[in-house]
């Protein structure tokens, strides 16, 4: 466990470089290429079922379209396990709580439960998609 650890907190270092868009309240990986929300007025921070929240990222107009929830590793990709909260300052919209990811967990089930994260703490999770969690949603930028 300690080696997962040490080897989290390595890639996360090398993980992204963000820098914040006021002007349409957005934070972009500029090594991922990727744009993630970060405005609660787009009802991100209200809990939601997995279905619901996939559902609200492919509606969200937010400085145009193409919004998705993020997969397991490109939500683990916005965290950086040097600090606490682990989520990297350019983000303002923080609630602490557990984030869905798109990603079905592949050992059980998979309609029934998929992974999320917990962005204060790093904490990696699968649950049930009947059960409420935040959403950040996130596309590539172009």
């Amino acid at each position: 466990m300690k080696i997962i650890y040490l080897i989290m907190i390595s890639l996360s270092i090398l993980n992204a470089d963000f820098v914040r868009s006021d002007s349409n309240n957005t934070v972009i990986d500029t090594i991922h290429n990727l744009e993630w929300q970060d405005d609660s007025s787009m009802g991100s921070q209200m809990p939601m079922h997995w279905e619901d929240a996939i559902g609200h990222c492919e509606s969200l107009s937010l400085d145009g379209s193409g919004w998705r929830l993020p997969n397991i590793s490109e939500l683990k990709s916005s965290l950086d396990y040097t600090q606490y909260p682990i989520i990297p300052s350019p983000f303002v919209q923080i609630t602490n709580s557990y984030y869905w990811s798109s990603t079905s967990y592949s050992l059980t089930d998979a309609k029934n439960n998929a992974w999320y994260v917990h962005l204060y703490t790093g904490a990696i999770y699968y649950d049930e998609k009947r059960l409420n969690s935040a959403v950040r949603c996130v596309r590539d930028e172009e």
